[in-house]
Order: structure tokens, then sequence, then C-alpha cells
């Protein structure tokens, strides 16, 4: 009787151990203190846990605080995989998609793809979801598109995966009406919402977002074309139409800034004509381009 009482504490001391490395090879993980967070979670690994190998994978494929080494990387997701974690499937897509360590297939990729977004994977939604909008290995289907990345979206702040792009497409979606009903301020949140919380670089969407609101006469207090026109400026926007749309707000306000917008606004002009006179072989119609666009500009603009 006494040994039976022993082997089971034993066994009881044995996971816990076993356990106490898998919590805190994560906590180093979450710590971003990968080098002290791979021993423990190879202790895990070894007897069996699935999310330690996931983890090991991450850690293996992006680099973090050890050498890149797809292999192991692909060889962690698999046996964590076998042992019945649910993540990983969406990994060995993208490395199959990028070629990283293994041939690139696309078709693989999709495949791995669809067995993620089957488990309710948030990652595998959101990749599934960027191949069926560009047809990438699957037949394009911006309807399913719009599914599996607002699905994703949904789910965020289970994505490991980069889902600006995923913004963007949805913004594409409900402007146009792919897979839902034509919803422009959802748009409009779309376009600018990979900016607002996800700190992008890039003025095209926040233009865009800007357009929709002049065009479609959305100005109110939840939603304020004006703040979205000056976050695209000062991300470097030079489109004449973002700076006229500027200079008519501006000259409502009675802003000093007015002629430094106005000099902008036709410095702007000038500067494309000049793009477009050294890559063109009819100067002509740059010519004409320039007169036409100089008399709209002194129709609307006086100072």
């Amino acid at each position: 009787m006494r040994k039976v009482i022993f082997s089971i504490i034993f066994i009881l001391s044995a996971h816990i151990m076993w356990a106490d490395n898998l919590t805190r090879g994560k906590e180093y993980y979450e710590w971003r203190n990968y080098s002290n967070a791979i021993p423990y979670l190879q202790s895990a690994a070894k007897e069996g846990y699935g999310e330690a190998c996931y983890l090991l994978g991450n850690i293996y494929l992006l680099g973090l605080g050890v050498t890149e080494n797809y292999e192991i990387a692909m060889r962690m997701y698999q046996r964590g995989l076998e042992f019945g974690f649910l993540s990983g499937d969406a990994e060995i897509g993208y490395m199959y998609k990028n070629g990283l360590g293994v041939q690139k297939d696309i078709h693989k990729a999709v495949s791995y793809y669809q067995k993620s977004a089957r488990k309710g994977i948030a990652d595998g939604k959101l990749l599934l979801g960027y191949c069926y909008w560009n047809g990438d290995g699957i037949i394009q289907n911006k309807d399913s598109a719009f599914m599996f990345i607002r699905e994703a979206i949904d789910s965020a702040n289970e994505l490991t995966f980069d889902s600006n792009y995923g913004y963007h497409i949805l913004g594409q979606c409900y402007e146009y009406g792919y897979g839902t009903r034509v919803n422009i301020p959802q748009a409009i949140n779309c376009y600018s919402q990979d900016y607002i919380y996800n700190y992008r670089n890039d003025y095209n969407d926040m233009l865009r977002a800007v357009l929709l609101m002049h065009y479609n006469k959305m100005n109110s207090v939840e939603i304020d074309d004006r703040s979205y026109l000056s976050i695209a400026i000062e991300l470097g926007c030079s489109d004449p139409e973002v700076l006229y749309l500027s200079y008519i707000w501006l000259k409502c306000k009675n802003c000093d800034d007015l002629r430094a917008l106005h000099f902008a606004l036709y410095q702007n002009i000038i500067q494309k004509v000049l793009v477009h006179l050294l890559i063109t072989s009819k100067p002509r119609n740059v010519l004409r381009w320039l007169i036409n666009g100089l008399l709209l500009m002194n129709q609307h603009i006086s100072i």
C-alpha cells in the first residue's frame, strides 16, 4: 500500500513539475525573455505539451533570441499538432507559401490554412481570407475573403499575424459591397483603423477615408474628416485633391496657413508635370493637363 501511495505522489509531483516547466516557459515567452523561455519549453515539449512545441516553433521561425531555423520550426509545429494542440497549421501554411525551409507550394499552404480555419483559429481564417482575396492557390472569391477576414479580425486578440492588410480588404468590401452590403461608415472605419490602432506609416487608406467622408457629406461629431485629413497630410500625402480639401477647410476657418497650403497645391501640380515630362513621349498632352489643372484651381481658389 505504501509503495502505491509513493508511486502516486511521484507521478503527481512529476506532472506538476512538467506543468510548471510549461507555465514558466510561457511566462518568459510573454515577457520576451526568449533565452530563458527555451529550456523550460524544451523540457515541457519532451513531456508532450503541444503548446510548448508551438511556442518553440514561433521562436525558431521568427528568430526570437536565436538564429532562425526553419527545419526546427517546422518540426516543432508538426509535433505540437501531433500532441493535440490546435494551433500550428497556419504557421506551416505560411512557411509553404513563402518557401521557408521547404519548397514553395501555395496549394499546400492553402490546405493548411483551411485546416486551421476549420478549427476556428483566427490566424488560419485571416491567411485563408488573403488567399481568397488575391486568388492565391484557390479560385478568387471576394465574398469568402470578406467572411474569413471579418471573422478573424473579430477575434483580433487571438491573431499573431499582421492584420493591417485585412483592414484594407474589409474597407474595400464595405465600400464596394463584396460579401456584404455597401456600408460607407464601416469602410471609413476600416481604412482608418490600421493607422489609428497599428501606427501604420502609410497615408493611402487614410486618404481613402478622407475622400469617402467628403464625397458622402459625412461631417459629424462622431466622424470628423478634418482630423483624418490632417493625419493624411502629416503622413506625407501631397495628393492635389487632399490639399485642395484642406485648403477649403482652412479657408472657412480663416487660417493663417492658407498661403503655404496654396503654394503646396501649385507646387504639387508642377512636380507631377515635370515627372510626366521625363517619362512620357507626348509633352503636348502633359502641357494641356497642366493648363487645365491650373485653370481648375484658379476657378475654385482665390487668395
